[in-house]
């Protein structure tokens, strides 16, 4: 019943996920605008039912580990990483890579997400300061010492 409400709401909100109210597509899916029953401006974007890469990881015994369903996820994330830092016009620093960040779709597929922290950076710049920011346990301990991100620092 609650995913039958959720679901609509979305479709309501979005007006039936009418492609007027798309803010963006990419290999993550698909944004759109919503509106609020109280006029509140939402994104609504695609709906991950497995949640968290950690979720298996740490708090589900049955989840099936085969080495290949690793490699695979492994892939898709450092793919989209790769990406990110080479091939988009502004290369995107993501840092905070861990596995609360990484979501798994109706068919375990991985998506990364929470781009909070992430940073851009100029096609010109050579270096980037930053505040120190991610998940305590996953940063790269050069990052905290250099406060400068670089694409290393963003892998798994």
């Amino acid at each position: 019943k609650e995913l039958l409400r959720k679901l609509k709401f979305s479709q309501k909100a979005t007006d039936n996920y009418n492609e007027s109210q798309i803010l963006g597509q990419g290999g993550q899916g698909t944004v759109y605008r919503g509106m609020l029953t109280d006029g509140r401006i939402v994104a609504l974007y695609e709906f991950i039912p497995n949640g968290t890469l950690y979720h298996y990881l740490h708090l589900n015994d049955e989840f099936p580990r085969s080495w290949d369903m690793r490699l695979g996820i492994a892939t898709v994330i450092a793919g989209a990483l790769q990406y990110l830092q080479s091939a988009a016009s502004l290369p995107i620093y993501h840092r905070d890579i861990n596995s609360t960040n990484i979501l798994l779709d109706d068919k375990y597929r991985s998506k990364l997400a929470n781009f909070g922290t992430s940073r851009s950076v100029g096609v010109d710049q050579t270096h980037l300061t930053t505040r120190v920011s991610g998940t305590f346990g996953y940063l790269d301990p050069m990052y905290g010492y250099k406060k400068t991100p670089e694409d290393l620092d963003d892998k798994i």
